[in-house]
């Protein structure tokens, strides 16, 4: 059995969703650059940062949902 959420714990997931939010429209602008030059061997560089974000996002989501579900 979970505790019941508390409000330090709500905001500290809802912080964590919206890390992961950020995280992947900033990735989708890196990919919409790399997509836009090209994809040349410069456009690695901004690829490799929105794969960073979207794994970051990844993490945030599931930190999200433990601490939505209690387990902090």
């Amino acid at each position: 059995m979970t505790a019941p959420p508390t409000y330090p714990a709500e905001r500290t997931a809802l912080a964590w969703r919206r890390t992961a939010i950020a995280a992947m429209g900033t990735a989708a602008l890196f990919v919409n650059h790399a997509a836009t030059s090209g994809w040349h061997p410069a456009a690695i560089g901004p690829a490799l940062a929105a794969l960073a974000l979207l794994f970051l996002a990844g993490l945030s989501f599931v930190r999200h949902n433990t601490l939505h579900h209690g387990h902090w």
